[in-house]
């Protein structure tokens, strides 16, 4: 192998081990208000149990639907990130 292409190797391999530290980085810091997300859609939806009877069906059905789109959604990202910590860790 030729010098030339050791160093361009070892090249690809620092910009790919920056990128795995950069997608890790930015793994922590969605994850910190994401794990605040989920656990407040989960209290919400808890905490829906105790006023459906004070409510109408109609706001009980719209509030329920809602909190459901957040849990997804969050629980959506959490996928992704875990994704990309797994890339980050074999970068």
């Amino acid at each position: 192998m030729s010098r030339s292409l050791a160093e361009g190797r070892l090249r690809i391999a620092q910009r790919l081990e920056g990128l795995g530290q950069l997608a890790g980085g930015i793994c922590h810091e969605i994850n910190n208000p994401l794990c605040f997300i989920v656990s407040s859609a989960e209290l919400m939806e808890e905490g829906l149990e105790g006023v459906s009877t004070s409510i109408s069906a109609d706001q009980f059905g719209e509030l329920s639907e809602l909190v459901r789109s957040i849990s997804i959604g969050a629980h959506r990202i959490a996928r992704i990130v875990h994704s990309v910590k797994l890339f980050a860790r074999q970068s």
